[in-house]
């Protein structure tokens, strides 16, 4: 079974069009900087006493402070942000050999040529602004703001190009074989830079007994495959190649499934809890584990099934300055609701589970590194961190569209077993454990 996108070099638009909208946002910045540099030197002429060269100095100092915030959150806000130290060091380095450039420009021209008029000391700092503008265009593109990380080459174990996925019962790694009815809209991986993520999988579960008798929430079958292993799958078939499974209750049986993660495509650790920690103090113990701690990471609920473009959800997560994104999906009553007249009393009908006009935390999120300090040691992280983060209006939500399926109860398993074969697809039998209890 194939399935296909547009695929062709064509797909994604001719090559030089980023190149060109780089430069235009760039452009727009750099205008923008150019303007204030401008009237903060002709203000620092006309009201201080400081020669036209400190004037110069004292402008572009301005310039690049505005120029920094606009690059950062505007023209590359979507480049590889997991060493901001680093960038900002750079950033300052290249801004001052820039500054260099173009006020060594206006010394030449003011103090050996002897340009002093208005007219002629803005003649030379327009030209010391255009030399320096292209040096730092190349080396704030090149070495500041660096693009993100590709997660894998296409080819590798788990990977496919963006445009084509093979699907096989050869025994192929599992990012490649989870398919199914639901088709999800893809990106290509360049626009995918989040390759890490954390699995809570420590709960006991017990709502869902007796399949949590033996082994831990995660490793409930649904058709006959562990909800973990759908998990890993959707994971590896958008990139991520590295897995930190946070366990606790009965971790043993996840390590035996899943052991390094090789047969999924990815590499996986594991984050034991010698005692009960709650989701949050879990999550904080967890990410000390990343291989990556000061990028950004995947978080999941170890109870959820569900099937959306990752990728989507990464980048709304950067270009929303957000330092949590929690993934929301729409409200289904459990109930049948009543339909009534206009008078309210004569009952129409009835609409089984429907979709109400709310959203839900879907037990997906995004997490910056800069959140991970504001989770609590021990307790949940619904309960201290994000209300503070929704204070500081550092919370936001995505709007998942594609299915979504939460395992709190026996009932729910039953029902995901019926939905998952056409909504989500299925893993080859060597993924499976043992079939489903009967109902």
């Amino acid at each position: 079974m194939h399935e296909s996108g547009t695929g062709g070099a064509g797909a994604e638009g001719p090559r030089w069009r980023p190149l060109v909208s780089e430069a235009f946002k760039f452009g727009l910045v750099g205008g923008v900087g150019i303007a204030v540099n401008f009237a903060v030197f002709d203000l620092s002429r006309l009201l201080t006493p400081l020669s036209v060269f400190w004037c110069g100095f004292v402008g572009t100092g301005v310039a690049i402070v505005g120029n920094y915030l606009g690059f950062r959150y505007f023209t590359y806000r979507d480049r590889d942000k997991r060493r901001r130290v680093r960038e900002f060091a750079l950033f300052v380095l290249f801004s001052l050999a820039g500054l260099v450039i173009e006020n060594g420009t206006l010394y030449a021209a003011t103090v050996r040529l002897g340009w002093e008029s208005p007219l002629q000391s803005n003649l030379a700092k327009a030209v010391g602004i255009v030399a320096a503008t292209c040096f730092r265009f190349l080396t704030y593109r090149t070495w500041v703001f660096r693009p993100s990380r590709r997660p894998a080459a296409p080819g590798a174990a788990g990977h496919r190009p963006a445009q084509v996925t093979t699907v096989s019962g050869t025994g192929p790694a599992a990012g490649d074989v989870l398919s199914g009815g639901h088709q999800e809209r893809r990106m290509p991986m360049s626009e995918a830079p989040i390759d890490q993520a954390l699995i809570l999988a420590g709960g006991r579960a017990t709502r869902m007994r007796p399949y949590t008798d033996d082994v831990p929430k995660a490793m409930v079958p649904v058709g006959g495959v562990p909800i973990v292993a759908y998990q890993l799958a959707w994971l590896a078939r958008h990139g991520v190649t590295r897995v930190t499974i946070s366990g606790g209750y009965k971790h043993e049986a996840i390590r035996r499934y899943a052991g390094d993660g090789s047969r999924f495509g990815m590499e996986i650790r594991y984050a034991v809890e010698s005692e009960p920690l709650g989701r949050g103090g879990g999550l904080k113990f967890a990410a000390g584990h990343l291989p990556a701690a000061d990028a950004a990471f995947f978080v999941l609920n170890g109870d959820v099934i569900t099937v959306f473009a990752l990728p989507e959800l990464s980048r709304f997560h950067h270009r929303s300055g957000a330092a949590v994104t929690v993934a929301l999906s729409p409200y289904r009553s459990d109930w049948g609701v009543a339909e009534l007249d206009e008078d309210g009393h004569r009952i129409r009908g009835f609409v089984q589970s429907p979709e109400l006009p709310y959203w839900i935390n879907a037990g997906v999120y995004v997490f910056g590194p800069e959140a991970v300090g504001m989770l609590p040691d021990r307790g949940d992280h619904e309960d201290h961190t994000f209300p503070q983060l929704a204070r500081d209006g550092k919370l936001f939500g995505y709007r998942l569209g594609g299915y979504w399926r939460g395992l709190d109860t026996v009932k729910d398993v039953l029902q995901a077993a019926e939905e998952v074969p056409e909504a989500v697809g299925g893993l080859p039998p060597a993924f499976r454990t043992v079939p489903d209890a009967p109902g």
